[in-house]
């Protein structure tokens, strides 16, 4: 026979209201594990995000379509990754371990000129786990 398993509610599949708060998430500068920060970071449903989300796409609709060869210039592929660390930096609220104010700018350039960030804060936000009622930390 086996165990019994304990009925869940609806409420433990909740992420929204540890997403929006945000989790902290360590950042270790690469090559040197003394040195680390965190950045505050909420998941991908936050109202904040979705509606940079809305806005990076009418831009995008607004430009209109470009050829191929377009597409892949050096020129468009920047504009494109300074759009992801706009789209990104409304994930990150806050931050610790770093001597300079958090701003939304200050958050962004760090997006931009640090990309193991970029991808760190990219992946952790996607990760609904670190949203869960188990995660919830801090």
């Amino acid at each position: 026979m086996s165990k019994a398993k304990s009925k869940l509610s609806v409420e433990d599949f909740f992420t929204k209201p540890q997403g929006d708060a945000g989790q902290w998430l360590e950042i270790t500068m690469p090559g040197d594990v003394e040195k680390s920060f965190e950045l505050l970071v909420t998941d991908l449903g936050t109202y904040k995000f979705k509606s940079e989300m809305v806005k990076m796409n009418r831009e995008e609709v607004a430009r209109g379509e470009i050829s191929d060869e377009q597409f892949d210039t050096p020129d468009e592929i920047e504009r494109r990754h300074l759009a992801e660390c706009k789209l990104l930096s409304a994930l990150v609220i806050d931050w610790r371990g770093i001597d300079t104010e958090f701003t939304q700018d200050c958050i962004y350039n760090l997006l931009v000129n640090a990309p193991y960030v970029h991808d760190a804060v990219n992946r952790f936000a996607a990760d609904k786990k670190n949203f869960t009622k188990k995660a919830s930390k801090d």
